[in-house]
């Protein structure tokens, strides 16, 4: 792989880093009171897809989940401005991003646990349904 090619890559690895390396909870509440360090991406690059799972039925739990209120996807402005480098470094290659998740609401976080402690049960009752759907595969980068 030539080095222009491989050089967005880099910068996604480094975002990630950098994304899991923490930062503050946010309080429960509106769009409107989000901490100064949350932005909104698409203000800040409207040419990055947003489909939000989620917020949709298109999820691994087949329905909308809760604390989702609008398709907007909100992250650190530092996470921000990385998605924006990486997508300036793409669109010479006709590539673009896709965000499928971004900043999750607590009552999201409490319905996955949720569902989490009742997955022995799920599994046990869906034994011989996986699916072979690869819109169903978790969304990732091919490197």
């Amino acid at each position: 792989m030539n080095r222009s090619r491989s050089a967005p890559w880099s910068v996604v690895a480094a975002l990630l880093s950098a994304c899991a390396a923490g930062s503050p909870a946010v309080q429960r509440g509106t769009v409107a009171q989000r901490p100064d360090t949350f932005v909104s991406l698409a203000e800040v690059d409207p040419s990055i897809a947003i489909e939000l799972r989620y917020f949709g039925s298109h999820n691994f739990l087949g329905h909308p989940v809760r604390g989702y209120k609008a398709e907007k996807c909100l992250l650190t402005r530092r996470a921000v401005v990385a998605l924006k480098n990486v997508q300036d470094d793409l669109r010479p290659f006709g590539l673009s991003l896709k965000a499928y998740d971004c900043y999750r609401p607590q009552r999201a976080v409490d319905t996955f646990v949720t569902w989490a402690k009742d997955f022995p049960r799920i599994a046990s009752s869906a034994k011989g349904t996986c699916s072979s759907d690869p819109a169903t595969a978790a969304a990732a980068p091919s490197i």
